[in-house]
């Protein structure tokens, strides 16, 4: 029986047939996990642009309200950003927070992103944080205006243009 083993194995020691299918069955392994991992990681960027989107849009609304109630900010905050975010397709809310220090208002939310592939290697989401700060105030707003002065406006078209204008800037 030593022999027949001795035999076998030496064989196949010295066998070189099927040596690459074997290392390309390894490796093909990691090519797969680095694929899902950037394909993850994609999402994951994705998630963020959007909760990053989001988040500003809610902080913006709620500074512009005029309220100075925590509450009534935070309520408007939400509102905001459960109508801006998608949960179902980004990952859901796990963190919201609203501050408010003097004249800034601070946004903090963290979304949950459930990873696909990373799953594999004990990875099952990304926590994705993002925070918006802006400065409470009134209605103040920039306002350019382009103003056609050529020589198709008549005399009444220029005035009642004027007067457009004047009345916007009051």
């Amino acid at each position: 029986m030593s022999v027949l083993w001795r035999a076998a194995v030496g064989e196949f020691e010295d066998s070189t047939k099927g040596n690459v299918s074997v290392l390309g069955s390894l490796s093909i392994i990691g090519l797969l996990l680095a694929a899902g991992s950037a394909i993850d990681f994609a999402n994951v960027v994705d998630t963020n642009t959007a909760l990053s989107s989001a988040v500003d849009a809610a902080a913006l609304q709620a500074s512009a309200t005029g309220f100075s109630d925590t509450g009534t900010l935070d309520d408007r905050a939400t509102a905001s950003l459960d109508y801006n975010y998608n949960e179902a397709r980004y990952g859901e809310l796990i963190n919201r927070d609203l501050s408010v220090s003097g004249d800034t208002l601070t946004l903090t939310a963290t979304a949950r992103y459930r990873t696909a592939f990373l799953r594999v290697v004990g990875i099952d989401h990304v926590d994705v944080p993002v925070t918006a700060e802006v400065m409470k105030g009134g209605v103040n707003i920039e306002l350019a205006l382009v103003l056609d002065t050529t020589s198709s406006m008549s005399n009444s078209d220029m005035a009642s243009l004027k007067t457009a204008a004047k009345t916007l800037a009051e």
